[in-house]
């Protein structure tokens, strides 16, 4: 079984060659977008693509990452 990784405001272009490295060196990355129109949900090295609340909106956002990260079973959050 692959670590699991989180990566938070994948919206940010960095997300891109982060997902890639991650993924190659045998990590399975997940990520967490405000929209589908942000370049980390469309990444082809996304195991699976979250939509969550803009992080601006803070008690959905903190609600909702905890609820997240309860069920994930991540090793890391980036």
């Amino acid at each position: 079984m692959k670590d699991k990784i989180l990566i938070l405001n994948a919206q940010a272009v960095q997300t891109l060659i982060v997902a890639k490295s991650l993924y190659e060196n045998g990590y399975e990355v997940d990520v967490l977008c405000d929209g589908k129109d942000n370049y980390g949900y469309h990444t082809k090295y996304a195991c699976r693509r979250y939509v969550g609340p803009e992080c601006c909106d803070e008690n959905n956002y903190v609600d909702f990452l905890v609820n997240l990260l309860k069920c994930g079973n991540y090793v890391t959050v980036i």
